[in-house]
């Protein structure tokens, strides 16, 4: 008996970067469920917040809870976001503190409505997050024209005209109501879930979804090979 193995080329290379994508998306959902399971419950955030002149003494860390309180001062950018298939802006403000200016998150805005920016002292209840793209398809900033799609926080700083006291991270308001209706909302930006808000089971069935058509991209290309005699056992 020899084994024979002369896979179809056309067809195997049209399969392998459908496999591969229906891989890729698969861990990029189980990582989504991951993160969600193990995020910890708005409680213990609420708990865990420390002064901001305390966490950024100490060595600041992603996703740390932190309490700014200073004075808002005037200037603001609006960063571009979808929130539910919804055109908007984050609004980005700097907060004057004891340890010196921090961006703040205030929270998204529909396209059409303007947020009113606010002035005197405040307290901010909020988590730290790094100034990243969200992912390789998002665009350049712009700021010339004034037109930002993520926190590019030193960028962000010269188009303000004034030193931070961190270029590394910004302040993600927990509870936001930008537009001063008297009623606050989550931000998701500051939330472990993030801003889909989808359950973390929701990303599990995506998850097995994306690996189970994987599965069966490579049964269907396993049976036309074993079909056509192009893999199997034959007599000598």
């Amino acid at each position: 008996m020899a084994l024979t193995f002369r896979p179809a080329p056309i067809m195997t290379l049209a399969a392998l970067p459908a496999l591969a994508l229906l891989l890729t998306l698969g861990q990029w959902q189980w990582a989504r469920f991951d993160m969600k399971r193990d995020a910890p419950p708005p409680q213990a955030v609420a708990e865990a917040i420390r002064p901001l002149e305390d966490v950024l003494a100490a060595g600041p860390a992603e996703r740390t809870p932190v309490r700014a309180t200073g004075s808002w001062q005037p200037g603001a950018i609006q960063i571009y976001a979808l929130v539910d298939g919804k055109r908007g802006a984050r609004q980005f403000l700097r907060l004057e503190t004891g340890a010196g200016a921090v961006l703040v998150d205030r929270g998204w805005v529909r396209e059409g409505e303007v947020a009113p920016v606010p002035t005197g002292t405040a307290s901010v209840d909020g988590v730290l997050r790094a100034g990243v793209r969200a992912n390789a398809f998002t665009p350049d900033n712009d700021p010339a024209s004034g037109t930002w799609y993520w926190p590019d926080i030193p960028a962000m700083a010269q188009a303000l005209g004034s030193p931070l006291a961190t270029e590394a991270f910004y302040v993600a308001q927990i509870t936001v109501d930008p537009l001063q209706t008297g009623t606050a909302a989550a931000n998701p930006w500051a939330d472990p879930k993030g801003a889909d808000q989808l359950p973390a089971e929701r990303h599990l069935g995506y998850a097995l979804t994306w690996w189970g058509l994987a599965a069966a991209l490579i049964g269907v290309w396993l049976a036309v090979q074993l079909r056509t005699g192009r893999i199997g056992w034959k007599r000598d």
